[in-house]
């Protein structure tokens, strides 16, 4: 059975890995990403390892609280909310054309990066 609860380190790597496909296609979207084969992700609709993580090992304080599972987040952390409309994600999520998506992803590809050399 694939495991479903990550711990951080193997989030943002997955997290890095998707985001360099992502780079690299332009065109294809999250769930598309053959590395999802043999893993879960988290209910919702993100294909997030990094959610997948935050919800997961959240308490129910934490999930009751004002930001909840994002809180633990390891982008939230340093870039805040990753749904806000300036946000790279953003960005990549309503872009049209390839080169702009693949910009975006490349953006948060070494955002990523950072995270995984600042965890070391």
């Amino acid at each position: 059975m694939p495991k479903f609860v990550y711990t951080e380190a193997e989030a943002l790597q997955i997290t890095h890995d998707l985001w360099s496909w992502l780079a690299e296609t332009g065109r294809e979207w999250k769930d598309e990403w053959p590395g999802w084969k043999g893993r879960k992700r988290w209910a919702g609709d993100t294909n997030c390892a990094l959610c997948t993580f935050s919800e997961k090992t959240a308490d129910a304080a934490t999930l009751n609280s004002r930001g909840g599972r994002c809180r633990i987040c390891p982008w939230w952390r340093v870039y805040r909310n990753c749904g806000n409309v300036r946000s790279p994600y953003s960005q990549w999520n309503e872009a049209e054309a390839d080169a702009t998506r693949k910009r975006n992803a490349g953006i948060i590809r070494d955002r990523i990066t950072g995270l995984i050399a600042s965890a070391v």
